[in-house]
């Protein structure tokens, strides 16, 4: 069942082939008028949202994503990214986004077989996502 106000397949518009324009006003207004309030809420949850006051760790952080989401990824690539992202909490000890991409660089060192010391990078892995979890507590974009 549809959230109430969005269009559902028993919703008639009847109308003249010549009012094809009105036609097409009314599905637009009904349309934008069942997503607004759901678009604006998630604004609004958005805007809560800071990732970091540091701009210095943002930006160790968004060198981190390019170098982990550049193709193909390598070992030296998630290494690279891995090494910003630890940089970025340095910079920012709660900077909860960059304990999470730590936490998943050693997910995909371990998905794709290359971890050199496994029990210790598990370990790590798991200090990282820890850490995520307590920070995120009050991370807005969740």
């Amino acid at each position: 069942m549809p959230p109430p106000g969005l269009i559902s397949g028993s919703d008639r518009f009847d109308g003249e082939f010549d009012d094809i324009f009105d036609l097409q006003d009314q599905v637009t207004s009904r349309v934008v008028g069942a997503i607004a309030p759901t678009l604006e809420k998630a604004e609004i949850e958005r805007v809560k949202y800071k990732p970091t006051e540091r701009l210095d760790a943002y930006d160790q952080a968004l060198r981190g994503k390019a170098t982990l989401l550049s193709e193909p990824s390598t070992p030296e690539s998630v290494g690279e990214a891995l090494r910003l992202f630890i940089r970025a909490t340095e910079l920012d000890p709660d900077f909860a986004a960059a304990y999470s991409y730590t936490a998943f660089c050693y997910e995909v060192r371990k998905t794709n077989g290359w971890m050199t010391e496994p029990a210790r990078e598990i370990a790590e892995a798991e200090k990282w996502a820890w850490q995520t979890s307590v920070l995120g507590k009050s991370d807005g974009s969740r």
